[in-house]
């Protein structure tokens, strides 16, 4: 990720140098426009591919969170299921009193 966000800095760098020389040596509006679009691409290339690896790491880093977030509550819940009533035997409906099991 360091060497993408190195990219980046030199792309801006770069790119910042292109926009004062070329400026300084054009001769009209129309070279000092393409000058300029050359600088931002310099700048904004590297950013944006280091920012989408940047984000890509981070999804990654989530769903694997999500994934053992799913394991623990699914160890959580097997833990809590109550006990099974043996065959044959019913087991009466819990009374309800203000939405509380008792």
């Amino acid at each position: 990720m360091k060497f993408f966000l190195f990219c980046a800095c030199a792309g801006s760098i770069i790119g910042g140098l292109t926009l004062i020389v070329g400026v300084h040596l054009a001769t009209g509006a129309p070279q000092e426009a393409a000058v300029a679009a050359i600088a931002v691409a310099w700048a904004v290339v590297p950013y944006v591919f280091a920012r989408s690896v940047q984000l890509w790491g981070q999804a990654n880093l989530e769903a694997q969170r999500h994934k053992d977030l799913m394991l623990a509550l699914s160890l959580l819940s097997v833990e809590q299921r109550p006990p099974e009533p043996p065959p044959g035997r019913e087991v009466p409906p819990r009374q309800l009193r203000f939405g509380v099991p008792q």
